[in-house]
């Protein structure tokens, strides 16, 4: 998923959706808490440098258990959560292209 991203992000950005992406680092490859190093090199590994890429250590901004990925998205005119995803079935959810879409209205 996370090679796919950095393209997906340019297709995004040439058809001018709107679409900004951060990447929360929960832990680092041993299975320790992530740090901002942890963050670093995850981002370097995979090449995201159009996301913002950041350590979520205690896993603040995700409620109970999840599975990774977990893609959240927030329409960021009201900054509610519109849908998630867990896991990585192979494609981003379609509300991800409908909000963008909503949104250029």
């Amino acid at each position: 998923m996370a090679g796919g991203l950095e393209r997906a992000i340019k297709g995004w950005r040439q058809k001018r959706l709107g679409i900004h992406v951060l990447s929360l680092i929960v832990d680092d490859p041993e299975g320790e808490r992530a740090t901002t190093d942890a963050a670093r090199v995850w981002r370097e590994e995979h090449g995201l440098h159009s996301a913002y890429i950041a350590a979520d250590p205690s896993s603040k901004l995700v409620e109970g258990r999840f599975m990774t990925p977990r893609l959240t998205i927030v329409d960021p005119r009201t900054m509610r959560i519109v849908a998630f995803q867990q896991g990585w079935p192979g494609r981003h959810p379609e509300a991800l292209l409908e909000l963008a879409r909503k949104n250029q209205r």
